[in-house]
């Protein structure tokens, strides 16, 4: 795979850019036809497991991004299995913690249950409040191999999904993974065709618990 950034310019993670808080990135953003689309930025190998034991919530926030993201998605995670007696419990004390209170879109967004496409797709430019738009087909890596933009801002090939998520489908494409022959799935990718781009795409979907099987 190329070394350098595609789009010709520096690269917008935290390693050239500034904290922007939670995820210390600097989005990449574009807007195509109306619609603001999210940055793309690894976090995470794979789903997260769920836990019988909800997190530690912590009085003060803590000083490392990685810190607050683990914690956020832990949180997330452990809310959609929780009873309703006790995800209430929960966010109450969550809710009175003073650093977590700019958070509550991000953890309601990521305890979304898996949706259809369609549904998935109803939520696409709305600017929702946790959420973001995201393309099926990476849209950096398609635009570098060739595709054009009316193809990959296709509105076939955009979902709304929770920004939880969104950040660890982005991490997952960048991986080394057996099931590519230990190719990260973003160099697997990079001599394929649209609709193998396509699959890739929506299995990643429902491998991060945001589509439906």
């Amino acid at each position: 795979m190329p070394a350098g950034n595609p789009d010709g310019g520096q690269w917008t993670d935290g390693s050239l850019s500034g904290n922007l808080g939670l995820f210390q990135i600097k989005p990449r953003e574009r807007r195509r036809d109306g619609v603001q689309l999210a940055g793309e930025l690894p976090t995470s190998d794979g789903p997260d497991q769920p836990s019988t034991e909800p997190p530690r919530i912590q009085p003060t926030r803590p000083k490392k991004s990685a810190d607050r993201t683990r914690f956020l998605r832990a949180a997330a995670n452990w809310l959609k299995g929780a009873s309703r007696i006790g995800a209430d419990i929960f966010t109450g004390a969550m809710n009175n913690v003073e650093w977590l209170k700019e958070y509550h879109d991000l953890i309601h967004a990521a305890r979304d249950e898996p949706k259809s496409y369609e549904e998935l797709q109803d939520g696409v430019g709305k600017r929702r409040p946790g959420y973001d738009d995201h393309h099926v087909v990476e849209q950096t890596w398609a635009e570098y191999f060739g595709f054009v933009r009316s193809q990959i801002d296709d509105p076939s090939n955009l979902v709304s999904i929770p920004r939880l998520r969104h950040y660890q489908i982005t991490g997952w494409y960048a991986k080394p993974n057996p099931e590519y022959g230990w190719l990260s799935p973003r160099e697997y990718l990079s001599d394929k065709n649209w609709e193998e781009r396509k699959r890739v795409g929506r299995e990643a979907l429902i491998l991060f618990e945001v589509l439906k099987p």
